[in-house]
């Protein structure tokens, strides 16, 4: 699950394990199941060629100052999207708050697009999983604009960087006003 925690404790300094050891074996080592990667191939082949992506956490977020109302995120990003475009949202928000607050302030721009209308290309996936696809397919975004102090979209970023046909590598947060 994406949600457990690993630590490594090595007791001494002796142990001749350094910081950059450890975090070269994880990156080199512990990678999604191949499965996490067939699913989202069967989503980002029914999107768009060109779409945009943006992680939109609500839930449990730890720092209040990460969660941001729909229309301050629009206001912050809108100078990103393209019109008419595209965009994958990935969210943990309740689905009646999601079409309520946030889908009506961007669809004046964008159209919004997310897992459900897909979930029935991979209805053997095990919801814990869901998650985990939309950080590939958040990586294939023509931009992607994550939520601040969020693990998932600190893991999609690193993602992109990895992935040699992610088009734009660059950091955009929803908290981050945009202007060009």
């Amino acid at each position: 699950s994406i949600h457990s925690v690993l630590f490594v404790h090595f007791p001494t300094k002796s142990s001749g394990y350094t910081t950059e050891m450890i975090l070269r074996l994880v990156r080199d080592h512990l990678h999604f199941r191949p499965e996490i990667f067939e699913y989202a191939a069967r989503i980002l082949k029914q999107l768009p060629k060109c779409f945009s992506t943006i992680h939109f956490r609500r839930g449990d977020l730890d720092y209040p100052t990460g969660k941001i109302e729909p229309s301050a995120v629009f206001e912050n990003v809108r100078r990103l999207l393209f019109q008419s475009e595209y965009l994958y949202v990935a969210t943990d928000d309740k689905l009646d708050d999601f079409q309520n607050s946030f889908v009506p302030v961007f669809e004046k721009k964008v159209q919004v697009i997310t897992f459900q209308k897909y979930i029935n290309l991979v209805p053997e996936v095990d919801p814990k999983w869901i998650p985990l696809i939309e950080m590939v397919i958040c990586t294939q975004g023509r931009i992607f604009v994550g939520t601040h102090f969020s693990t998932m979209t600190a893991y999609i970023h690193r993602l992109r960087g990895y992935i040699p046909s992610t088009p734009n590598k660059k950091f955009y947060f929803t908290s981050k006003t945009y202007h060009h």
